[in-house]
């Protein structure tokens, strides 16, 4: 099933490039829809999928929905090259469990007013432009791995205060973010399709299919972003892009932020800033001027309400079923643990003792990786039983594995046989509850190798772990 979910997404991201460089260059409408939301992507060059909890990703590609927990709220503002058009966002993220979370975002442009004369010779004042975007979205996942979403827009413009146009759209996005979030990967496309007609004419609105990779790592306490961008515009004959990074302090609430980014043929560095206390975040970004206008600032302000943290962030994944997902952010659980232990297996007919040892091992590490379990170690197991002069390497049946558990102390006894049967390799394993004498769950299955074995003892203890 996972191989299958993995061949969809890069299946998807193969289609991407193809279906952009089959689209030419051509006039569009509503350039105002490919503007970056968030101060905090827009200072990092464009990237934004590798940003966690982020409703700025959530409305560049709504697959990011789904690895979203909490409720959240920004609002961004800023100038365009003209230092007169007026910019707008706000994007708010709805948690709902494990049906995954819905977006909802306005993007606005305005474009000034300008004084204008009738043929009487009377002046009045005149927007020229005057757009917006309202758009709801949801995601969520597929699996541990894989997050998919999608939002319908309705697109809206009016020029000169006399002509107006509207259009319906949709976004839709894929995205694999690793068992800890830290690797990134994604694609998505921006207004599928749509067009406005003003009067006669009809434009299209500015497809964008686009990918993204990121990857976050600790550099001592601090926590360090880098990612890349690549976009293909339905309007261009050539790719745009950018790379950025962000270094955030954990001794400190504040976080630095520089990329770079290409768009038209044109590059610009950008630059940025951000304060988070206590799950309300303040946002700068900067853009030097150019040859083509005014330097860019924007600014954001985001508001979380809910999980922040990876550890928070993790409980939401329990709670949602991703419990690998859960374990790998660093879920805690925080009742009273069982002690368990796993016995030496017993062994025969072509699997030696080295090799059920190293079978016991690999059950041991995987029931390790148990919030709930406390596991006793092979040296304290060998130790006591040899003490008390137990046969601790024949010890197969419930009778034998619950007298071993109550000179360990243990609540449960994982008991172990590695055989070979006929042509193949047979492996059973037994749970009993020390307290009742009842056998808790058995497990028994074949390889045709000793190798086989080991997996399947790894894939045990791991459903064990996860409380499958």
């Amino acid at each position: 099933m996972r191989q299958n979910k993995y061949l969809a997404l890069f299946s998807t991201l193969l289609l991407f490039p193809a279906l952009s460089f089959a689209s030419g260059a051509g006039t569009t409408s509503a350039p105002f829809l490919r503007e970056q939301p968030t101060a905090r992507g827009f200072s990092m060059g464009g990237v934004y999928l590798p940003l966690i909890n982020d409703p700025g990703a959530a409305y560049i590609n709504p697959a990011a929905l789904g690895d979203m927990t909490g409720d959240h709220i920004e609002l961004s503002a800023w100038k365009g090259l003209d230092a007169i058009s007026q910019y707008s966002f706000a994007g708010i993220v709805l948690n709902a469990g494990r049906a995954g979370s819905f977006g909802i975002n306005y993007l606005g442009y305005d474009s000034g007013s300008e004084e204008i004369y009738d043929l009487n010779g009377n002046p009045s004042d005149i927007t020229l432009e005057k757009d917006y975007a309202v758009s709801a979205g949801w995601g969520r996942n597929l699996g541990e791995e894989l997050f998919f979403g999608g939002q319908a827009k309705s697109v809206n413009s009016k020029l000169a205060e006399t002509y107006s146009a509207n259009a319906v759209t949709f976004d839709a996005g894929i995205m694999y973010k690793s068992l800890d979030d830290n690797f990134t990967l994604g694609a998505g496309v921006q207004n599928i399709n749509g067009s406005l007609k003003y009067k006669t004419a009809a434009d299209p609105l500015p497809r964008v299919i686009r990918g993204e990779a990121g990857y976050r790592f600790q550099v001592g306490q601090d926590r360090f972003t880098i990612g890349m961008t690549a976009e293909k515009p339905s309007d261009a004959a050539s790719l745009n892009g950018g790379a950025g990074a962000e270094y955030a302090f954990t001794a400190l609430p504040l976080a630095v932020r520089a990329g770079i980014t290409r768009f038209n043929d044109a590059t610009s560095l950008t630059t940025g800033i951000g304060v988070n206390i206590k799950g309300i975040s303040l946002d700068y970004g900067f853009q030097p001027a150019g040859d083509l206008g005014e330097a860019i600032q924007r600014f954001s302000l985001c508001v979380n309400f809910g999980s922040s943290d990876d550890a928070s962030r993790a409980l939401i994944f329990k709670q949602r079923g991703l419990k690998r997902k859960a374990l790998a952010m660093g879920y805690k659980y925080k009742g009273p643990r069982i002690p368990v232990s796993v016995l030496q297996p017993e062994t025969g007919g072509g699997v030696t003792a080295e090799q059920g040892a190293a079978i016991a091992d690999a059950i041991r590490s995987g029931l390790g990786k148990s919030p709930r379990l406390q596991l006793i170690a092979r040296e304290e197991t060998e130790q006591v039983l040899k003490e008390q002069r137990f046969q601790y390497s024949v010890c197969a049946s419930s009778d034998c594995a619950v007298e071993a558990g109550k000179l360990l102390g243990a609540r449960k006894i994982f008991s172990i046989s590695a055989l070979k049967v006929g042509n193949e390799y047979s492996l059973t394993i037994k749970a009993v509850d020390v307290e009742t004498g009842a056998q808790d769950y058995a497990f028994t299955g074949t390889a045709s190798t000793v190798d086989g074995l080991y997996k399947l003892a790894v894939k045990f203890a791991d459903r064990v772990a996860l409380g499958e």
